[in-house]
């Protein structure tokens, strides 16, 4: 499942993955967010991974990307959290197959993601 809020008044998506997430729920979720009226794709992000069990193969990853890029989804700055192994290297694989199409990186503490984004992550996020 993923859910999300938008703090307008932040420009920024405040995304939770839980649970297994699959190409699919993935895919349907980037387009949901580009239809959504409250969002443009210069938002910062963050995508709260830490509770998520991400089934995205390296061939996933590539699709995401395309579909971001053809359809110009997320352009501003965004910071995953993440947690395990798993999800850390599917987020550095990620970012090496968006390249520069948008500013990204990975972490594992709130604190650090609200750094990256200069924003305080902790108003919508805990470790």
């Amino acid at each position: 499942m993923i859910r999300y809020e938008i703090d307008l008044s932040q420009r920024l998506v405040i995304a939770h993955f839980i649970g297994e997430i699959d190409y699919a729920e993935l895919e349907g979720w980037h387009l949901g967010l580009a239809a959504n009226p409250d969002y443009a794709p210069d938002y910062s992000g963050v995508g709260d991974m830490r509770r998520a069990k991400m089934r995205i193969s390296p061939a996933d990853l590539k699709r995401i990307d395309k579909l971001n890029a053809d359809r110009r989804i997320v352009t501003g700055r965004w910071a995953l959290l993440v947690e395990t192994p798993r999800e850390a290297a599917l987020a550095a694989q990620y970012e090496q197959v968006k390249d520069d199409k948008h500013p990204m990186n990975y972490f594992c503490t709130v604190a650090a993601a609200s750094d990256y984004l200069g924003v305080d992550l902790s108003e919508y996020l805990t470790d």
